[in-house]
């Protein structure tokens, strides 16, 4: 150090130390201030978000039971099945899950099949067909006419 003093020359380590510790401190602030804006910003959009869903809950409410009931009817062999009808069908598969449904469903959207249709729409054995049928026709559910099912009109 006394050599670069005896040449004209200046140490401003200590200085550009001092310069460095401010830019840190400067930058540290810097970092709580945008942390703190952050969290301001989430709580209004969390607020917002709010309010979009108090105001729009109605309109998605019934926005969703209408697209309900048009689901219900693309499911009818027949645009004109009463909604009454369609839900009793519904009911039935939800009691009746697994291949009753598969059956249930297959003559809903295709009206009257033959074993060997209901066994391809279904994805199952032909047996799988014969047994399904049967159990629905024991809880009155079928109508079996020259070896084609459809469901009876309720």
């Amino acid at each position: 150090m006394n050599g670069l003093l005896l040449q004209g020359e200046v140490d401003d380590r200590f200085s550009e130390l001092d310069a460095l510790r401010r830019e840190v401190s400067e930058l540290r602030r810097e970092n709580t201030d945008l942390q703190n804006d952050l969290r301001e910003v989430r709580r209004e959009n969390s607020r917002a978000v709010s309010e979009l869903r108090r105001q729009l809950g109605p309109l998605y409410g019934a926005l969703r039971s209408l697209f309900g009931e048009l689901d219900q009817f693309e499911t009818a062999p027949e645009a004109g099945m009463p909604t009454v009808k369609i839900q009793i069908w519904e009911a039935w598969k939800k009691k009746l899950p697994g291949q009753s449904a598969k059956f249930i469903d297959a003559l809903l959207v295709h009206g009257e099949m033959s074993a060997a249709q209901l066994r391809v729409a279904m994805q199952c054995r032909l047996n799988g067909v014969y047994e399904t049928a049967s159990k629905l026709t024991k809880l009155g559910l079928l109508n079996k006419n020259g070896g084609k099912y459809s469901l009876k009109q309720l």
